[in-house]
């Protein structure tokens, strides 16, 4: 494992070394593409089937993260609540209850003292004063009233257990009413709504689409004759773009894709993707995803944390910043 890690450090450090001393031109790549995360552009979805009784945003609302933006109608689920809510109030009244219990002890003590009272008749001097298919009946009796003890206090375990089970059921109540809120996944700002209020919505059906600008992605395609794919992985980017009436936004970003696939035509090339942090400017982002760009490789800017992956063996770093 020592000498893997160390012929992985070797080879970055010479990677490094070559870029940075080859005196060569970063390379500067025309006609890239800005876009969205993927993770970015998600549709949101309910996960339960019914009507939706309340849309609270409509195209262009900004929400955040774990945030309510629609009601399911939830009337049955709420009275399911209701219902399950009674039957664990139920279900406690019996396990707590000891009344079972104390009559089979007080019916035992009874019999028992019968019981005593008829063997001690026997033992005054007189044989026979109660016969003994009577003693044994009365014997009987007293065993029964001890087994009785025993079933109220199983017959209490039980309860208990019923009691654990409504408590669960009720809890379960709960989470299909909390099912019926459709919460957002992340922040970003809603470009698409697929339902309306009062319509009917099933389970993974699209409600609305999402987008989350703060992190747009560029895509370029870079010239494999003239630059080896290692020595781009993981370098500092900078784009232009052009964002209308002349004016020129500029951002620095990082590659955190080269792809181990090439194209032909006129050239080898690969693609690669850059993460460019986007800026708020006077209530709007300054890029947009759908622009044009130059994108900039700066050649040699690479970490030790954004080796690449090495296919099939598994072995990966994350991006630095």
């Amino acid at each position: 494992m020592k000498a893997l890690l160390l012929a992985i450090m070797m080879s970055f450090a010479g990677t490094m070394a070559w870029a940075q001393g080859s005196g060569r031109a970063n390379p500067v790549l025309g006609d890239c593409q800005l876009s969205l995360l993927p993770e970015n552009y998600i549709e949101v979805s309910a996960d339960k089937a019914g009507k939706i009784k309340q849309m609270m945003v409509r195209v262009g609302s900004l929400i955040d993260e774990e945030q309510v933006f629609a009601q399911l109608d939830d009337v049955e689920a709420r009275m399911q609540v209701r219902v399950a809510e009674q039957k664990l109030a139920s279900a406690k009244a019996r396990a707590l209850d000891t009344i079972e219990e104390k009559y089979a002890r007080a019916a035992a003590d009874a019999a028992k003292a019968t019981y005593d009272d008829l063997v001690a008749a026997n033992s005054g001097g007189i044989d026979n004063v109660v016969p003994t298919t009577d003693l044994r009946a009365k014997k009987l009796e007293w065993v029964r009233a001890m087994l009785q003890i025993e079933k109220a206090q199983k017959d209490r375990d039980l309860a208990v257990h019923d009691y654990q089970v409504a408590k669960v059921e009720a809890e379960a109540a709960e989470v299909e009413v909390q099912r019926r809120v459709v919460t957002s996944p992340l922040s970003g700002q809603v470009v698409d709504l697929f339902r309306k209020q009062g319509e009917w919505v099933e389970p993974g059906e699209p409600i609305l689409q999402l987008a989350k600008y703060d992190v747009l992605q560029c895509e370029g395609s870079v010239n494999l004759a003239k630059y080896d794919p290692r020595e781009v992985q993981g370098c500092k980017v900078t784009i232009k773009a052009e964002v209308g009436l002349g004016r020129i936004e500029e951002a620095t970003g990082r590659i955190t894709y080269v792809e181990q696939q090439v194209l032909y035509d006129g050239d080898y090339t690969y693609k690669v993707l850059a993460e460019i942090p986007n800026r708020e400017d006077r209530g709007r982002w300054a890029l947009y995803p759908g622009l044009r760009a130059t994108m900039t490789i700066h050649l040699g800017t690479a970490t030790a944390g954004s080796a690449s992956r090495i296919e099939g063996r598994g072995l990966s770093r994350p991006v630095a910043p």
